[in-house]
C-alpha cells in the first residue's frame, strides 16, 4: 500500500508556483494505476484535497479499471492552494464540512483519511491553523487518520496544533518528513507515536534514495519500524511512468530491493508496507 499519492490533480489555476500539476487524463492515469498492479500493488490513497481537483467519480472509474483500490482524502491543502471560501469560513464550520464529507460522500465516494492538510512554510500562518484546527476536530470527530504536508523540520510545529485539539498522535501521519533526513528530529517525531512517512521516494533533488535508505535502517534499528511509511507522492506529469518517469511503481521496483540490499528483513519490509498503513487507515 501506498498511503501517499495523487491520481488527478489541478493546481495549474495557482499563481506565481515553481511547479504546475496537472493530472487529468483518465485514460493515462488509468495506465499508470494498471502499471501499479502490475509489480503487485493493490492499494493507493489518493490525498488530492478539495480545490485542487478532487474528483470522487473519476477515482471510482479508475479503481474498477486497474482493479486497484483507491482511499480517497478530504480536506483542504495549503495556503496559496485554498479556495476562496475558506477565507470566509471559521474553525467550526470547515470542521462540520469535513464531517459531512466523510460522512456522506461524493458521488457514493466516501473519504477514508483526512488530508493531505499541510503549511506551505516552517510557520503556521494563520489561515493554515484555522484549516489545521478544523481537521484535527474532524479527526476526532470521525476516527480518521489525520495525514499532513510537512516543510522541512516542521512537524513538531504542527503537531503542537493538533496536540491542543486533543488528536491522539497515533492517528496522525506526518507526510515528506524524508524532505528533511535528520535523526534526532526523525526519532522525535516516531517517539510522539506518530507515524513518520518517507513518501518523495523517487525525487533524488530533494534527496537520494540511498540516504533515505540508509535513515530507514536506522530508524528500524532504533526500534521505529511500526511508525514507518512508504510512498512516492507522484504528482507531476513528469513522474508519470508513461511520460519517462519512475510512476507508482518505483516504490516496489526501485526503492525495496534497496531495503534488502541493506539488510531489512522481508517481514520488516511488509511492516511497513502492509501492516503499518493497513492500521492507520483502519484506526
Amino acid at each position: 500500500m501506498q498511503p501517499h499519492e495523487h491520481i488527478f490533480l489541478d493546481i495549474s489555476w495557482v499563481k506565481s508556483r515553481w511547479d504546475l500539476p496537472l493530472l487529468h487524463d483518465i485514460e493515462q492515469m488509468t495506465d499508470e494505476v494498471r502499471r501499479f498492479s502490475a509489480v503487485g500493488g493493490g492499494t493507493l490513497v489518493d490525498l488530492t484535497c478539495m480545490g485542487i481537483g478532487r474528483d470522487p467519480a473519476r477515482l471510482r472509474a479508475v479503481s474498477e479499471a486497474a482493479d486497484v483500490h483507491i482511499v480517497m482524502g478530504t480536506g483542504w491543502y495549503r495556503a496559496p492552494y485554498y479556495p476562496p471560501e475558506i477565507e470566509r469560513s471559521s474553525t467550526a464550520s470547515l470542521a462540520a464540512l469535513l464531517v459531512d464529507d466523510i460522512a456522506g460522500g461524493v458521488d457514493g465516494v466516501r473519504p477514508g483519511i483526512i488530508g493531505e492538510i499541510g503549511m506551505d512554510k516552517q510557520w503556521v500562518q494563520g489561515i493554515e491553523e484555522r484549516v489545521m484546527r478544523a481537521a484535527a476536530r474532524a479527526q476526532r470527530a470521525t476516527g480518521l487518520a489525520l495525514t499532513t504536508h510537512t516543510p522541512p523540520s516542521a512537524a513538531l510545529a504542527m503537531y503542537e496544533v493538533f496536540a491542543e485539539e486533543g488528536v491522539d498522535p497515533a492517528r496522525i501521519v506526518f507526510g515528506h518528513l524524508d524532505n528533511t533526513l535528520e535523526l534526532d528530529y526523525l526519532v522525535a517525531v516516531a517517539e510522539l507515536g506518530a507515524y513518520v512517512q518517507f513518501d518523495l521516494i523517487g525525487i533524488e533533488d530533494i534527496n537520494s534514495d540511498a540516504r533515505r535508505a540508509d535513515m530507514i535502517v536506522q530508524l528500524i534499528r532504533r526500534g521505529h519500524a511500526d511508525r514507518l511509511l512508504l510512498s512516492c507522492d507522484v504528482g507531476t506529469r513528469r513522474r508519470l511512468a508513461t511520460n519517462g518517469g519512475h510512476g507508482y511503481g518505483h516504490l516496489t521496483t526501485g526503492f525495496l530491493p534497496m531495503l534488502r540490499e541493506r539488510g531489512v528483513a522481508a517481514e520488516e519490509i511488509d511492516r511497513i508496507t502492509q501492516t503499518n498503513p493497513q492500521r492507520m487507515l483502519a484506526g
